[in-house]
């Protein structure tokens, strides 16, 4: 603004009155809406305040809130906003999905989704998912740690977190179908759950990502060990895994890493199928009741 005389003109200003590197942002404490209407406004970046979100919800809510769940599926966030670019801030790529064509080691699969290409829209692909992850944790870790120290023994609730996970099987009876299967399940599920657990990322994550995977401080590890008093489980599927070996022209990414290929079973939807028929459905009815009573005898 220009003052003249007690006469004041507005200066239009745009981004090229600044230098190349400045960043416009702001400062947020909700998820995918804010950072949505962030990105659509042209902001380069956002500070994301949870901890004093969470401490204004504990104060507010706490006399009746006695359960809480600090955040729902890091690993969904993680993935569709910097693998696939799914979510905001849509870093990625749009075909970096872990189904694979259905076809490995020379046998047919069941149908599934090709992968077509390797571009990616933004970011680094290499790094960003692994960074954001772990400040995710951290970010759980804390508002954990201020439940704890203010609020917990007052109010008498419990804290955790949720996580969601697919199961992996290995497709064959091969060793390296059968480490892929096991590699896939650290590589979401441990992901964020070991780390909590034991204060660091599975073993074989360091050993693939090296570098590239963030390493938490002696005070961070003593903050996010034991961040919980229950972990939730969101799972919706399970997927075949095979070996897939990264080829010096693979770009390295968050698959990549695992070097496993994903087969899933796609079932043909039949749309004018009359209800009552639809309802013999014996096969997914046994599923449904084996899969609850064993489920109830494991919490037994």
């Amino acid at each position: 603004m220009a003052i003249n005389n007690q006469k004041s003109t507005i200066c239009k200003l745009n981004r090229h009155d600044f230098p190349d590197d400045f960043l416009f942002g702001a400062a947020s404490s909700a998820y995918q809406e804010d950072v949505a209407l962030m990105k659509k406004m042209g902001l380069d970046t956002y500070r994301h305040d949870f901890a004093e979100y969470a401490n204004v919800c504990f104060f507010e809510f706490g006399d009746r809130v006695k359960h809480w769940i600090t955040i729902n599926e890091s690993w969904t966030y993680t993935h569709n906003g910097y693998v696939t670019a799914a979510f905001p801030p849509a870093h990625g790529s749009p075909s970096e999905q872990p189904i694979g064509n259905g076809v490995a080691n020379g046998v047919a699969r069941y149908r599934s989704a090709p992968v077509v290409d390797n571009t990616h829209i933004g970011g680094n692909a290499a790094t960003e998912p692994y960074k954001v992850a772990h400040h995710l944790i951290l970010a759980h870790a804390r508002a954990v740690d201020i439940y704890r120290r203010k609020y917990q023994a007052v109010q008498g609730g419990i804290i955790g977190v949720t996580n969601m996970t697919t199961w992996y099987d290995p497709y064959s009876d091969l060793p390296q179908d059968i480490e892929a299967a096991k590699r896939a399940v650290d590589f979401m599920w441990g992901w964020f759950v070991e780390p909590i657990v034991t204060g660091d990322y599975p073993k074989v994550m360091r050993d693939r990502v090296k570098e590239r995977l963030p390493v938490f401080k002696p005070e961070e590890e003593k903050l996010v060990k034991g961040s919980y008093d229950f972990i939730g489980m969101n799972y919706y599927t399970s997927n075949w895994c095979a070996y897939k070996p990264k080829l010096p022209s693979d770009p390295t990414t968050y698959y990549t890493d695992q070097e496993v290929e994903f087969y899933r079973v796609d079932e043909k939807n039949h749309k004018h199928l009359p209800v009552i028929a639809a309802l013999e459905d014996d096969d997914r009815i046994e599923f449904h009741e084996q899969h609850l009573a064993y489920m109830k005898q494991a919490m037994e």
